[in-house]
């Protein structure tokens, strides 16, 4: 089952924009902006003016706000739908599908787990995709649900599992890797960057929406050069 959003741990992507929001310069502006609307709230001659400006104020900030959430939850959604909906079938890793799918296709998934001798407890801790079946060009793929769980990061483990996929992707022939993310993901960004990967273009999203500003980064890693 899911897990709620308001459930969701401290550090996901759509948190880091939401909470990259409150300090945006516009929104900086719109505080001040909100200040004023109050103080003229105050006079009499000048209440109805000042508390028009405070609501529709408020009503820009929280519903840019809305959309900005709506943006990942809607991509979340999305996904559950699509290759998360069956792992093992998209990815061709599924045991039901046979060997031969798996040989020919460059796609596969990985899950590290962290497990506890202790208590037993095994816990999903990250994972990644590689979907040849984004393109029709055989001779990339694109690397998907890279994801680490907030409370085992800065151990390596994004960069174990970024390792293993180029090795998997060379050892496939595949001439490149390409992936989207957010300007949002900015320690994602610097991961790739290390690893090797180069910004092609960055296109932005709800551009005429101030007090936030959401693009999508495109990038390629190139494995015909070493």
């Amino acid at each position: 089952m899911p897990v709620p959003w308001d459930r969701v741990p401290a550090g996901s992507p759509r948190q880091t924009a939401l909470r990259a929001q409150f300090t945006h310069p516009s929104s900086i502006v719109i505080y001040a902006l909100f200040i004023g609307g109050l103080a003229l709230s105050l006079g009499p001659s000048t209440r109805v003016i000042g508390s028009l400006l405070c609501l529709s104020l408020f009503g820009t900030f929280a519903g840019q706000r809305w959309l900005l959430s709506r943006f990942y939850i809607s991509y979340c959604e999305n996904s559950l739908r699509a290759d998360l909906a069956d792992i093992g079938k998209h990815y061709c890793v599924s045991e039901s599908e046979g060997t031969r799918d798996a040989q020919s296709s460059a796609s596969c998934f990985w899950v590290v787990e962290a497990y506890s001798d202790e208590t037993g407890y095994c816990e999903i801790v990250g994972t990644v995709g590689l979907d040849s079946s984004t393109k029709d060009d055989q001779n990339t793929a694109e690397l998907r649900r890279m994801a680490v769980s907030p409370h085992h990061r800065r151990l390596g483990i994004g960069q174990l599992l970024a390792i293993t996929l180029i090795a998997h992707a060379r050892e496939r022939g595949l001439a490149s890797v390409f992936l989207t993310t957010t300007s949002y993901q900015a320690p994602a960004i610097r991961l790739y960057e290390r690893m090797g990967w180069v910004v092609q273009r960055r296109t932005a999203v709800w551009s005429l929406l101030p007090t936030f500003e959401l693009a999508l980064v495109d990038m390629k890693l190139d494995l015909t050069g070493s």
